[in-house]
């Protein structure tokens, strides 16, 4: 067995595109998990560029994987005017400082954080690990798009999450990768379903916990709330006050 980092460690994926620590085989640390991935291990990777214009280099990395990546993209034509940030760089100080791997801000805005260093650079984990993560914020692009702007509420950003996870799952079975990157792929293809169907579990929870309320207006806000809670007790979103401060708006 060959001893090297991409032998020993084939899961990319730690949640999603929101950070969990899941066990070491998983390459995504995403930002919507249950524990988060503290933000101290990227201090060494970023600290030298906080006080500068300049980007780390994952950035860059992170948009060549864009690129590369544009052929597989719905809405390609969209996807050519998006720009990919540095998370660091968010206008919102508690976006800026969150554990979340990576934040579609709007229809011509991603922010990525870095990733895990333990995945190494330019590694075949490291490639993975952008290519699904971007992916899945794709389709929050095209959400975006469709919409006029982002969820104006939780019940929207369930949703969305739950429509993008499945659709990402989907993606990775499907589509033609590069062979070199298959074996990851499917090591971690397994965990769009787990985090699509724990957003649809709080969903049919929160459905069934206001059944009885007959206002319906009554009812929706009840489940908004519920959802709310629900993304910052599993530390899915930062602290904010209202939902469209995480959006700079």
């Amino acid at each position: 067995m060959s001893g090297n980092k991409e032998a020993e460690r084939t899961d990319v994926l730690e949640g999603g595109d929101r950070a969990v620590d899941e066990p070491a085989d998983r390459v995504l640390d995403d930002s919507r998990s249950t524990e988060s991935v503290p933000t101290t291990t990227c201090d060494p990777v970023t600290e030298g560029y906080k006080a500068t214009s300049e980007e780390p280099p994952f950035v860059h990395r992170a948009r060549a994987a864009w690129s590369d990546l544009l052929p597989q993209l719905p809405r390609r034509n969209l996807m050519r005017g998006v720009t990919i940030k540095w998370k660091y760089r968010h206008p919102h100080q508690e976006m800026k400082t969150s554990n979340l791997q990576a934040w579609t801000n709007s229809s011509t805005e991603v922010y990525v954080q870095c990733p895990d260093p333990q995945l190494g650079e330019n590694t075949i984990l490291e490639k993975v690990y952008w290519r699904i993560l971007l992916y899945h914020e794709a389709l929050h692009v095209v959400q975006f798009a469709s919409s006029g702007g982002p969820p104006e509420t939780y019940a929207i950003m369930m949703d969305h999450e739950i429509k993008a996870y499945g659709k990402t799952h989907e993606w990775l079975k499907t589509a033609q990768h590069p062979q070199q990157y298959q074996a990851v792929i499917e090591h971690n293809i397994d965990q769009m379903i787990e985090m699509r169907d724990t957003f649809c579990d709080e969903v049919n929870e929160a459905k069934q916990a206001t059944a009885h309320i007959q206002d319906v207006e009554e009812r929706r806000k009840q489940q908004n709330e519920r959802y709310r809670n629900f993304l910052l007790e599993k530390e899915l979103l930062p602290e904010h006050e209202d939902l469209q401060d995480l959006y700079g708006l």
